[in-house]
């Protein structure tokens, strides 16, 4: 994907998710694990379950699985997310209810973010938001973690076609915001040509989660 593109997607993306992070800002909040969704609690397991001193949170959003993270024993936390009213609110939750100075916030691109070589890496979701799932795969491998947990859309006609009715909205009405359901076979496999072995699968009619271990 050319660069401007990729640009113009992410500003789609930024302007999205923009207005719901202002909101949160109001109401700052603790993680609680019991009230995050079935994939973020997997997220949060299976990178706890391997006993990882150090993550990195891919499209962070205000920080949530992070701070569960952290509050679960990972020592240094990194997050990236493109929208900075998430950082923002990521920033003060770890001030109010974690370890602000264990934890490193980058806001912008993934594909302008250097890659920390940590234990493991969680894509939770983001997939399904960014036009270049393929390019996101290629770039966290640059860290070399032990372990890459992702969720995404599964690769199925019934969901193409609601991401293709939902996308037809939000690109009206949502600042070109647009859903994707992307090859997962495709990601898989580029992410075990690198050298993993995918360990766990699980799968609900939407989402899809894999869980990578470096061999």
């Amino acid at each position: 994907m050319k660069v401007e593109e990729r640009k113009s997607k992410e500003k789609s993306i930024n302007n999205f998710f923009k207005r719901g992070y202002k909101n949160d800002l109001n109401r700052i909040k603790d993680a609680d694990v019991d009230k995050f969704s079935k994939t973020a609690k997997i997220h949060v397991e299976k990178i706890t379950e391997t006993q990882s001193k150090s993550a990195l949170d891919v499209g962070c959003g205000t920080g949530g699985i992070l701070l569960a993270l952290q509050k679960k024993g990972v020592e240094q936390i990194y997050g990236v997310e493109l929208c900075g009213e998430g950082i923002e609110v990521a920033k003060k939750r770890f001030e109010e209810y974690g370890d602000i100075e264990k934890a490193n916030f980058f806001q912008g691109s993934i594909f302008e973010y250097t890659i920390p070589n940590v234990d493991a890496i969680t894509i939770h979701n983001v997939m399904s938001c960014h036009p270049d799932a393929k390019g996101i795969a290629i770039k966290i491998l640059e860290g070399n973690p032990n372990q890459i947990v992702n969720s995404m859309p599964r690769n199925i006609a019934i969901l193409r076609i609601i991401a293709f009715i939902l996308s037809i909205f939000t690109k009206l009405f949502m600042n070109g915001f647009k859903l994707y359901v992307h090859d997962t076979d495709e990601i898989r496999k580029l992410i075990e040509d690198a050298g993993y072995e995918r360990v766990d699968y699980m799968k609900g009619f939407y989402w899809e989660t894999s869980v990578f271990i470096k061999i």
